[in-house]
């Protein structure tokens, strides 16, 4: 779920769109030290999830062969 325990001023909201996954990020902060770990933080999922998907698929065309 988005936007649990998030700090102050700071929302995070994710949807699909045409096959896309989009998220918007919302601040009003002082703080872009807060914006910059957020944005990092959900590009290192987003990157864990795209290598696990690489992953199952390669496994998935090895078991095809």
């Amino acid at each position: 779920p988005d936007n649990i325990d998030l700090p102050k001023g700071l929302m995070i909201r994710t949807f699909t769109e045409k096959r896309k996954l989009i998220a918007l990020i919302t601040y009003d902060g002082d703080s872009l030290l807060t914006l910059r770990s957020t944005i990092d933080d959900l590009l290192s999922c987003i990157s864990v999830a795209e290598k696990t998907l690489s992953s199952l698929r390669r496994s998935k065309n090895l078991l095809k062969s």
